[in-house]
């Protein structure tokens, strides 16, 4: 007695081919409609309704904004009752098709939501059973889609399959393990393929180089110590002695109120990359380790200087520093929403980040490389890699969170009487 209030239905139900749909690509699919359901259910007419938002809520101490924009939204009536149209003879099914087609230029699907912020790109395609009366609820079938922008460039890049150069980031800086003594010099590099983007599922290799120079030593300090010591500051002795990570910098605008938040979302390196290798059962990439022992490099000596001493006493009195070395190589692959910016409402950007620890306060060295992540797909790549009718060359996913595929929450409600 309370199907008035209800808008699931055994009257419409949807299929369409669960996959990634880039912008500008055909959505297509049926509406199963049950005829005898949908006359016990007092459905009118069902409709197919293809839509797309941005969604924005942004809380301020006990005031919250909200704010909405409208991507896409278009609705096709697919039947109505005393049409004359009727399923085959001995069933009560009517199979209807419906073919959308998506704008060419779109924003990703996107969720991400953390205290006080909840920012969302939805699409979604509902089959909709329309009922008269304001009292009474429409009925509805809605599966969320995943949308991301046509990436003509990164699926050249893919092509390819070439080696287009390097292009190193660095940061370099002196620090000391307490509060007095001589500065010693930390220096770390990225290297990564010089292209413009970074398309999704690609297998993108680096290199990470820390180098450490310590304070001024002489040949007879340095002649004196222990084989293997690593002088401070110490290099790490393996790749989850450091944090490589994607983090992502977001955005976001509500009714005139904004926010912006910084998150790391994947771990290549580290102790977090190790924990989500270890709760996924999911392997990490090989990493080709290279530590060097250390080596003492003479400090040059002023001109000046040099023509005052004889040789053996210069040798005796030059002075140098102990300079140690690490090298990492290894390869990592994305697989979140590609970056974005609509408009002012939304920017959601990217950045590789090293952080290497050091003994002392304060002494962890961090590198930050601001990358530009793209789809890397041109055209439809469904989940099912067997599906008919569908070649894909590698598995192609996006990373998003549960809330996005939940059709129970009122985000996704098109049953609203919209179209009466």
């Amino acid at each position: 007695m309370f199907s008035r209030w209800s808008s699931t239905s055994k009257a419409v139900q949807l299929q369409v081919l669960p996959a990634i749909y880039p912008s500008g690509a055909n959505i297509e699919g049926e509406v199963a409609i049950n005829l005898r359901h949908a006359h016990e259910e007092e459905i009118d007419k069902v409709e197919i309704r293809f839509c797309g938002y941005a969604n924005t809520w942004i809380k301020l101490g006990n005031n919250s904004t909200h704010d909405y924009k409208e991507l896409v939204r278009e609705t096709t009536t697919l039947w109505t009752r005393g049409s004359g149209v009727y399923s085959q003879p001995g069933s009560d099914i009517l199979s209807v098709p419906f073919s959308f087609t998506l704008p060419d230029k779109l924003p990703p699907s996107f969720h991400a939501e953390a205290m006080g912020y909840s920012v969302s790109v939805r699409y979604s395609i509902t089959a909709v059973g329309v009922r008269k009366g304001r009292m009474n609820v429409n009925k509805q079938h809605c599966v969320p889609l995943t949308v991301v922008p046509k990436d003509d460039i990164g699926v050249s890049l893919k092509r390819e399959s070439a080696t287009h150069g390097w292009k190193t980031f660095s940061n370099e800086q002196r620090i000391r393990k307490g509060f007095w003594g001589d500065y010693s010099k930390v220096l770390v590099e990225l290297k990564i393929p010089s292209i413009p983007v970074f398309p999704l599922s690609s297998t993108i290799p680096y290199t990470i180089i820390v180098t450490t120079t310590s304070p001024p030593l002489s040949p007879a300090q340095a002649a004196a110590l222990p084989p293997g010591k690593l002088v401070f500051p110490p290099i790490p002795t393996s790749p989850d002695a450091l944090d490589f990570t994607l983090g992502r910098r977001l955005y976001a605008r509500a009714t005139g109120t904004t926010t912006q938040s910084y998150t790391d979302i994947a771990a290549f390196l580290g102790p977090r990359a190790k924990a989500a290798a270890a709760a996924t059962g999911k392997p990490r990439p090989p990493v080709d380790s290279a530590i060097d022992d250390g080596k003492w490099v003479a400090t040059d000596t002023p001109d000046a200087e040099k023509g005052t001493r004889k040789d053996e006493d210069r040798a005796d009195r030059q002075m140098g520093t102990w300079v140690q070395r690490a090298v990492f190589e290894s390869t990592f692959t994305l697989d979140c929403p590609p970056s974005f910016v609509l408009s002012d409402f939304i920017k959601c950007a990217y950045d590789l980040v090293v952080n290497v620890p050091f003994p002392g306060v304060g002494n962890t060295l961090r590198l930050e490389a601001s990358v530009v992540v793209t789809s890397g797909v041109e055209t439809t790549v469904p989940h099912d890699v067997s599906a008919p009718g569908y070649v894909v060359a590698e598995a192609l996913t996006l990373d998003l969170p549960p809330a996005y595929w939940d059709t129970s929450s009122s985000g996704w409600d098109t049953s609203k009487k919209v179209s009466e």
